[in-house]
């Protein structure tokens, strides 16, 4: 599976690189919380380009192909001479890294999230089910907020879909809080949307 990864810069920037055979889940943000939460060892890993694999250290080429301690990457160990294509490359702000990441995970404020499935998730609270796309609408339970402000639930059984979820939350113009057994995994906000147009 492909991913992003990308650090928020102090002007307002993200600088990224792609990961082009990622771990899942369990095995990534273990990684990240573990070994790239200090901005020195993620700017280490960023300025090594695009990644075939991530590694627990950016540090040093791999020593054969079943490395799992260093970063394999495609221009380091590699060989790739495509600088265009695996340098780290830099995007206009949040917003714009937000649109052209499917899934990945982003440095800010001192702080791992997610994304995937168009939301965004700190690391520190996210499982694994982030990563699921969700099909079967009957497993969360769906509550929105009524005119008064208080909670409402949603019945699963009126959205087949995740889209027709959120085609639903465009149109009354309300925020739909998305729940998993007792956790909350997605706020899917349209006001939010609207002030950043």
């Amino acid at each position: 599976m492909e991913i992003i990864i990308g650090k928020v810069l102090n002007s307002g920037e993200v600088k990224y690189i792609n990961i082009s055979d990622c771990y899942e889940f369990n095995i990534t943000a273990p990684l990240l919380q573990n070994f790239y939460s200090k901005e020195e060892r993620l700017d280490a890993m960023l300025a090594l380009g695009n990644l075939e694999l991530i590694g627990a250290t950016p540090y040093g080429k791999i020593t054969h192909y079943k490395d799992v301690i260093r970063c394999c990457a495609e221009m380091r160990d590699k060989g790739s001479r495509n600088k265009v294509k695996h340098s780290t490359k830099t995007v206009g702000g949040i917003e714009e890294f937000y649109k052209m990441c499917k899934t990945g995970y982003f440095w800010m404020s001192g702080k791992w999230y997610v994304i995937a499935n168009s939301s965004v998730t700190a690391l520190n609270q996210a499982d694994s089910s982030v990563m699921q796309k969700p099909t079967d609408m009957a497993q969360f339970k769906l509550y929105k907020h009524t005119d008064d402000g208080n909670l409402e639930q949603i019945y699963g059984r009126y959205f087949p879909s995740w889209k027709h979820l959120e085609a639903a939350a465009y149109e009354s113009d309300k925020a739909f809080y998305v729940f998993k057994g007792d956790k909350l995994i997605a706020i899917i906000n349209p006001q939010t949307d609207k002030k950043n147009d």
